[in-house]
């Protein structure tokens, strides 16, 4: 299949297109520039210049695909705020203006798979959710929330769309390796609040992985989490993040502090409680994760990226 993944040079959207490749499909992305064209060719894709809030040729690209990917949303930076929230906003309602018309207009989509997030449920404590548990409202969530609607309106009106919620998500790239490996690697991994919350993780190839079988046989109109099979609490995911990186220290540091560094709707988002099950997944996708939880993944991830900074 052609399939045209929005937002490939992202880290998930990255994972997504060295699966489809993998699977044998030819893949087309997105870039602003044409260093970032030439970057995408380098790595096997067809790769076209453009901007996703404004017509162009790669739109005629999109709408002949076979399955469409849309994992592009801004990067946040060191701090995730209400302003990047609504430049993601703005930048997500421009592209779908120009995507989902196109994808209805010319009938070949056969799968239009939407990269959400697990933070759309927003917190539930220690209650075990699934799909069908009523949301509750955060600054992050909202904004998935938001998404989620888009997509499910469009598909409404005859597009076979799908709204896959990943939980969150670890690799030896990327946003966890900036943002999560680097640091502990240094002897020191701090988190906002106690940690006593419960967060869920998918491996960024099982991941991957989850897309390419959603495309072979597309639940349209479903929402599915993509998590592995045992969330764990954030202070336990510390302790494992810094002995993989070596030893150091993981601890808990006050919300408000937190909040200031790094932004508000991080922390609300980092201390929510979402204790998820993949049920959904395994049964309407034939998904199965390889890495069963974080502790398994972890060592993996560590190793890689370990020989990809080894000159």
């Amino acid at each position: 299949m052609k399939v045209f993944v929005v937002g490939g040079s992202g880290f998930i959207g990255g994972g997504c297109a060295r699966g489809f490749t993998r699977a044998g499909h030819e893949v087309v992305t997105l870039s602003q520039t044409s260093a970032g064209a030439g970057q995408m060719r380098g790595l096997g894709y067809r790769a076209l210049t453009g901007v996703i809030t404004e017509s162009g040729p790669w739109l005629d690209e999109v709408a002949s695909a076979d399955v469409v990917v849309y994992a592009a949303h801004p990067r946040a930076g060191a701090r995730l705020t209400s302003a990047w929230l609504d430049t993601s906003r703005a930048t997500r309602d421009a592209a779908m203006q120009l995507i989902l018309p196109a994808l209805l207009s010319s009938g070949q989509c056969k799968a239009f798979l939407y990269t959400s997030a697990i933070a759309a449920l927003g917190d539930h404590g220690s209650d075990v959710v699934t799909e069908a548990t009523r949301r509750s409202s955060s600054a992050v969530g909202d904004y998935h929330a938001q998404s989620e609607a888009l997509v499910l309106a469009a598909t409404a009106r005859g597009l076979p769309g799908v709204v896959l919620r990943p939980g969150f998500t670890y690799g030896p790239a990327g946003t966890f390796a900036e943002f999560f490996i680097k640091p502990a690697r240094k002897g020191f991994y701090p988190y906002p609040g106690n940690g006593s919350n419960f967060i869920p993780w998918v491996h960024i190839d099982d991941l991957a992985h989850a897309y390419v079988l959603a495309a072979a046989h597309p639940p349209v109109g479903e929402i599915i989490h993509v998590v592995d099979d045992a969330p764990v609490r954030l202070a336990d995911f510390g302790r494992m993040l810094v002995k993989e990186a070596g030893g150091g220290r993981s601890m808990g540091m006050p919300k408000w502090l937190v909040s200031l560094l790094a932004g508000a709707p991080l922390v609300e988002m980092l201390t929510a409680s979402y204790r998820v099950r993949n049920d959904k997944a395994r049964s309407l996708l034939g998904w199965t994760p390889h890495y069963a939880n974080v502790n398994v993944g972890l060592p993996q991830v560590f190793d890689a990226y370990a020989k990809q900074h080894t000159a």
